[in-house]
């Protein structure tokens, strides 16, 4: 399903340490395809003096947006088909890296076509001994009764298998296909995009788009929305051929995935591993104390080497999420903000590394069925605690946007790498 044909080739030096330098290249023919559509869409819209509305001659045209167009294009490609295209390349080399790829040079033009180059800082973790060796045991759960009926009363009420509803709703996720098409030939890159449906006003775009429509339908749209999401430099109208693909519905919660996600075996399991984000001690649940435990045990059996540079980086990643937190200022007035700050930037680099590694080194991947778990999950605030891997935010001025299938792939990639450590060192 996200097989790239021709128009995209990868190469990766690995000549210059630390750092790596990958590029993709984007063909000629894709580029002029999207230049030559680019150019009539504006000519359709441009009034000059001499010529009614439509009929402004096509050299000027390119000569008057040629920057814009050149612009446009750069953002694009990125997120239509070259920032998927680097991820997927990254996990095919088995590269482990301590910051997200920084591009480094983008040039495109009509002969050559366009060229990517990503700066990447290549930084696998040194193990030191056989992470799954001891098994530990695991923490325990709080004996409040009350606890055990929350868990029976969420697998009463929440737990179903089948929506009522057959088409698209608020609070799908849902997977989308998208092409762009043209008067003569479409586009050899389709662009997959998750999106979930919100339940908001400002969703409105959205519902437009999808609500009650099923799952397989297709269809052809012009829709700022979508186009929005692949380009904010110039206003051209793509025309987009877009496939429902799949979708997780909002209106229930499958413990068939729950199951598929946790590798439960039994009822009894299954209750259990629930039960992992109904017991709080200290304002901490089981599950996080867990997973807490798990990489305590692999910062022994793994070294990872870290500069200031990288602990900075992540530092300012760590201060724009807690900005998102209510409770923000109220952190910053501790004495001890700062400090807690740079040791939780070194532990995050350090978990995402190891996590990274252990995921190549066991051959660990993922399917469908894995993605459609990861977000059944989302659907409930109570398992979304489950999570430690998140999605970054998909919201935007309080309206959902699309997310990249690969984004969606790497967090769910991690999460079940994690979940299979865990199975790996706990007597359970």
């Amino acid at each position: 399903m996200m097989r790239r044909k021709q128009s995209l080739s990868f190469s990766l030096n690995r000549n210059h340490s630390p750092y790596k330098y990958a590029t993709i290249h984007v063909s000629p023919s894709l580029v002029n395809t999207l230049f030559e559509y680019v150019i009539y869409a504006q000519q359709k819209k441009h009034r000059s003096m001499g010529f009614s509305r439509g009929n402004t001659p096509i050299a000027y045209i390119e000569q008057a947006y040629h920057t814009h167009i050149i612009k446009h294009l750069k953002e694009f490609l990125f997120n239509y088909c070259v920032a998927d295209f680097l991820v997927q390349k990254i996990r095919s080399y088995r590269c482990v890296l301590a910051e997200k790829p920084i591009p480094e040079k983008i040039t495109l033009d009509r002969e050559n076509g366009a060229y990517y180059v990503f700066k990447l800082y290549e930084n696998p973790p040194q193990q030191k001994s056989d992470w799954k060796k001891p098994t530990l045991t695991q923490p325990g759960r709080k004996r409040y009764k009350d606890i055990d009926r929350q868990v029976r009363d969420f697998l009463a009420h929440e737990v179903r298998e089948q929506s009522d509803h057959t088409t698209i709703q608020q609070g799908d996720w849902i997977l989308l296909r998208m092409i762009v098409l043209d008067d003569h030939k479409i586009c050899d890159v389709p662009n997959y995009v998750w999106l979930k449906i919100g339940k908001e006003q400002t969703d409105r775009s959205a519902h437009a788009l999808f609500i009650n429509q099923p799952i397989k339908s297709c269809f052809t749209t012009f829709s700022p929305f979508l186009e929005q999401y692949l380009s904010e430099q110039l206003d051209t109208e793509y025309p987009l051929g877009v496939e429902i693909i799949d979708r997780v519905p909002g209106d229930i919660f499958s413990l068939q995935l729950f199951k598929h996600h946790f590798y439960t075996r039994n009822a009894d399991t299954t209750q259990q591993t629930l039960t992992q984000v109904f017991s709080y001690r200290n304002d901490i649940s089981q599950r996080r104390e867990i997973i807490d435990k798990t990489f305590k045990h692999l910062f022994k059996h793994f070294h990872v080497m870290l500069n200031d540079y990288l602990i900075e980086q992540q530092r300012k990643h760590v201060i724009d999420d807690l900005h998102e937190n209510p409770d923000y200022y109220v952190y910053k007035a501790q004495s001890d903000f700062k400090e807690k700050v740079y040791l939780l930037a070194k532990k995050q680099l350090k978990e995402t590394m190891i996590i990274d590694y252990i995921c190549y080194t066991e051959g660990i991947s993922v399917t469908e069925k894995d993605l459609r778990a990861y977000l059944n999950l989302m659907q409930r605030p109570r398992t979304k605690s489950f999570i430690y891997f998140a999605l970054p935010r998909t919201q935007v001025n309080g309206q959902e946007t699309p997310i990249s299938f690969d984004t969606v792939r790497q967090a769910c990639l991690r999460e079940k790498t994690l979940n299979h450590v865990i199975r790996n060192i706990f007597n359970t």
